[in-house]
C-alpha cells in the first residue's frame, strides 16, 4: 500500500515539471547601433575670426540622425543607459547625446530628447513603454573645442546598455 501513494505523488510532480522544462528559451535583449558616427575634425577655417582666434564657443552637432539604435526582444518597459570610456579624451571636451526622433516599432518613447552630458558612469537616457523599436535618431554636440588644446586626437566609446525595467 505504501507504493501507490509514493507513485502517485512523483507522478504529480513530473506533471508539474515537465511543462516548464518545454518552455522556449528566452531570446536576450539586444541593442543595435547603425551609422557609426565619426567626430569632425576641427582646423582653420574653424576658427572664430581667423589666424590669432579660439575657435567658436557654439558646441559641435552631428547630423540629427548621426547614430540610430535599435533594441529588439524587449519586454516593455525598458530603459536605455548610456556611459563612455576614453581612450585618449581630454577633460576639457565635454560629449552630449539626445533623441531626436521616436523611431519606428510599438510604444512610446519617453526622455533623452535634450542633450546629457555622457560620463564614464550609467546614466539613464530615454525609455520606452513598448515593446521592440528601431531607427531610434540620435544627435551628439561637442564643446569646450580650444585651440589651447593642440593639434591632437581625441577618442571616447560610447556605450549604451538597455535594461527591461
Amino acid at each position: 500500500m505504501r507504493r501507490r501513494p509514493t507513485a502517485t505523488l512523483l507522478l504529480l510532480t513530473l506533471l508539474l515539471v515537465l511543462p516548464v522544462l518545454r518552455l522556449p528559451a528566452a531570446q536576450p535583449l539586444e541593442i543595435t547601433l547603425t551609422n557609426n558616427w565619426t567626430t569632425p575634425s576641427f582646423g582653420i577655417t574653424n576658427l572664430a575670426g581667423g589666424a590669432g582666434t579660439d575657435f567658436s564657443a557654439t558646441p559641435w552637432e552631428s547630423a540629427a540622425n548621426a547614430v540610430e539604435l535599435e533594441v529588439k526582444f524587449s519586454n516593455p518597459p525598458w530603459t536605455v543607459s548610456v556611459r563612455k570610456v576614453d581612450s585618449a579624451w581630454n577633460a576639457v571636451l565635454h560629449l552630449s547625446v539626445r533623441r531626436t526622433g521616436p523611431g519606428t516599432g510599438g510604444g512610446t518613447l519617453s526622455g533623452g530628447t535634450t542633450y546629457q552630458e555622457i560620463t564614464g558612469t550609467d546614466t539613464a537616457f530615454f525609455s520606452a513603454t513598448g515593446g521592440d523599436k528601431k531607427n531610434i535618431p540620435l544627435q551628439f554636440q561637442i564643446s569646450g573645442v580650444t585651440v589651447t588644446l593642440g593639434a591632437a586626437t581625441f577618442s571616447t566609446t560610447v556605450y549604451y546598455t538597455v535594461t527591461d525595467t
